[in-house]
């Protein structure tokens, strides 16, 4: 087994970092100056816009079945975020600032902010299992999800009670890797079904 990144695969690690980059510095410099509410709201826009962009970019490979997948795993993702979250309440590890409207824990964008960023993930990794990539993939988001809720304790959004930074990125990484699971996993039962 090689541990080297494709080019292809690596191309698509850099345009990760890249993009969560300029979002950190984005809501870095922005955050103190928003309300939780326009915070949530322009982080679903994103994924929202993150979704389209992948949509044009499989411009020729447009159909339900090719979506079947990056729904499963924005599902996937919505539904791990809300039992997250929930536990999190219940357990009195961390709580995120109420908005206007909240599912369970969640503000309600946060949902939503799953769904769209979880199925252009989707489109947005390799068809086949790279575990190069799967690897980098995690440790990116377990990175910059950790440094964005760092950057949320900072500005009142978000507050840890009895967890901390650490947490959050075993977390991340965590959830990162069943994602690969589930894509990869739901992929292969049902090409060989």
């Amino acid at each position: 087994m090689t541990f080297i990144l494709h080019a292809t695969n690596a191309t698509r690690v850099i345009r990760l970092i890249g993009l969560f980059s300029f979002l950190f510095a984005m809501f870095w410099v922005g955050l103190p100056m928003m309300t939780s509410d326009q915070f949530w709201t322009i982080l679903l826009l994103v994924a929202i816009g993150w979704f389209i962009f992948e949509l044009i970019a499989r411009r020729g490979n447009l159909n339900l079945k090719s979506l079947a997948f990056p729904f499963l795993v924005g599902i996937s993702l919505l539904v791990m975020d809300l039992i997250i979250n929930y536990v999190g309440l219940l357990w009195n590890l961390y709580t995120i600032t109420p908005t206007r409207f909240t599912v369970l824990a969640d503000p309600l964008q946060l949902p939503l902010i799953a769904f769209f960023g979880g199925s252009a993930w989707a489109m947005h990794i390799p068809e086949k299992f790279d575990p190069v990539y799967t690897s980098a993939d995690v440790l990116i988001f377990g990175f910059f999800g950790t440094i964005t809720e760092r950057m949320l304790n900072i500005n009142g959004i978000m507050d840890y009670v009895s967890v901390n930074w650490v947490n959050a990125f075993f977390t991340y990484a965590f959830v990162w890797l069943v994602l690969h699971l589930v894509y990869y996993g739901s992929k292969k039962l049902i090409t060989h079904s």
